[in-house]
């Protein structure tokens, strides 16, 4: 079950609390993801898997979401060339999460998975993790599990999908993946356009500054997402939530489950 922490009275979260609802933070960002993806799909797509699909094996408490995200890079999501993607500091991100952190462990939360959807967020995520660990002084513990949904698709699974061609994550940026994600969780929100289907003039394994125009591609998507559907969203996430699961399982083995999987 989901409990989404917003709608909810503080008697509720307290009640879910006590019973021992796992409290789920979600960060993402606000970056464009072409001409048929909206804005804050880094926000969506984690938010969306825990709300429909995690609380449907492990009762959950769903906190308000970290939608602004650590700066857009041109290699990973198109960079800051493009209008309206919003670019945070590092320190925006890394004290944000250590004051949520800390207001959780004065609350009495003792456990918290934080599920990242904006590559470029990971090391001030847990930057403000570790700060927060540091800097608990009220005799309270809590345990913080971190995690990015990618990390959980298989292989196998990739290699199904893109005939055994998988580019890596970073360049797949509006793509197969991401469009085929929201197309099985929020489809009212991928737009009724054709699909980019284009590349990048070139991929890097480096960065450098000031980047060139023919490390992104002029619609956004770093890649083609002509074969995103319906049907590999569903794939991407039967791996999410297994792995997720078998994960939660070990490192928070108090938490009952609703039904497995």
């Amino acid at each position: 079950m989901v409990y989404e922490y917003q709608y909810m009275t503080w008697k509720e979260i307290v009640d879910a609390r006590d019973a021992g609802a796992l409290f789920v933070l979600t960060t993402g960002a606000v970056e464009q993801h072409g001409a048929h993806l909206p804005m804050t799909v880094d926000h969506i797509i984690p938010y969306e898997l825990m709300k429909q699909r995690l609380s449907k094996y492990v009762d959950i408490v769903l906190m308000p979401p970290i939608i602004y995200g650590y700066r857009s890079q041109t290699t990973v999501g198109g960079g800051p060339r493009f209008p309206f993607t919003m670019r945070m500091s590092s320190e925006a991100i890394a004290f944000t999460i250590r004051d949520i952190v800390l207001e959780l462990v004065r609350h009495g939360v003792d456990k918290l998975l934080i599920s990242d959807g904006h590559l470029e967020n990971k090391y001030f995520v847990i930057d403000g993790i570790e700060r927060a660990l540091q800097e608990n002084h009220s005799g309270r513990d809590i345990k913080v599990m971190y995690t990015e949904w990618n990390d959980y698709v298989k292989p196998e699974t990739l290699d199904k999908v893109f005939h055994g061609h998988f580019p890596g994550f970073e360049y797949e940026h509006a793509a197969i993946n991401e469009t085929s994600l929201m197309l099985a969780l929020r489809p009212d929100l991928v737009k009724d356009v054709e699909y980019p289907d284009e590349f990048a003039e070139r991929y890097i394994s480096y960065m450098v500054w000031p980047a060139s125009e023919d490390l992104a591609t002029k619609n956004g998507a770093l890649s083609s997402a002509r074969e995103a559907c319906v049907e590999t969203g569903e794939l991407f996430i039967k791996d999410i939530m297994e792995g997720m699961l078998r994960d939660i399982k070990i490192e928070f083995p108090d938490v009952k489950l609703c039904e497995e999987l």
